[in-house]
């Protein structure tokens, strides 16, 4: 119940202005009219306004963070998206890729044909079978993988370990923009501190200024 008032209270901003309005008349009637401070103590309460609006401030900051991070939010996972695109694209449909072309031995054919043969099969086993890790990792709009992740290449040839090193590469960068989305997504979301300042912040800022105002009329009252 008395969470309900607290967001009735928060749904209207014209309620912190008859908020201000109240600690004026309070602050302005136990500390000015009924007895004033000394100048020595209105000196002092510097020190309480401006340490209440820090406290408020901390809160007016994270609103900051938060809002500038959401902001950051979907076009840091769309720039994860398409880096993981582009190993998608190597790893798609490898029955059709140059990974599993078929050799055919000709009178031309070099003397290591057998062995370019066989580095060729034995690409195209490890490129089936890292499409099909991807297919089931897929599941998640952008799971958490690495190059290590992925079956061992057991193959060593020129042409194919350029697509290897084109895939390592993508994946690295894939983990920076991955981490770089993370940090962001942890920024978006207040700590339990700056939850508890988010609803208390407008009220510690009225308190502020009515302190200030306060002093103002106080140190008046000693001049006159």
């Amino acid at each position: 119940m008395q969470a309900f008032y607290t967001n009735s209270f928060l749904m209207n901003s014209m309620n912190f202005i008859l908020l201000l309005f109240f600690l004026l008349w309070f602050f302005h009637y136990f500390l000015v009219y009924k007895n004033n401070l000394s100048k020595k103590a209105w000196k002092k309460v510097d020190y309480y306004w401006l340490g209440v609006a820090t406290i408020g401030l901390i809160s007016l900051a994270a609103d900051v963070r938060i809002n500038v991070a959401k902001n950051f939010i979907s076009s840091e996972r769309a720039q994860a998206n398409a880096t993981l695109g582009a190993v998608k694209i190597i790893t798609d449909n490898p029955e059709n890729s140059h990974f599993c072309m078929t050799l055919i031995r000709t009178s031309n054919s070099p003397s290591d044909y057998d062995n370019t043969e066989l580095q060729y099969q034995l690409g195209c086993k490890w490129l089936k079978e890292t499409s099909e890790y991807f297919k089931n990792v897929q599941k998640n709009e952008l799971p958490d993988i690495s190059f290590g992740d992925l079956p061992p290449v057991t193959f060593d040839s020129v042409v194919l370990n350029e697509d290897v090193a084109s895939i390592m590469r993508w994946l690295y960068e894939y983990q920076i923009q991955l981490d770089v989305l993370n940090e962001t997504q942890e920024a978006a979301e207040p700590s339990g501190f700056e939850s508890i300042l988010f609803y208390f912040a407008p009220f510690l800022v009225c308190i502020a200024l009515a302190l200030r105002i306060t002093k103002v009329t106080g140190e008046i009252r000693h001049e006159t």
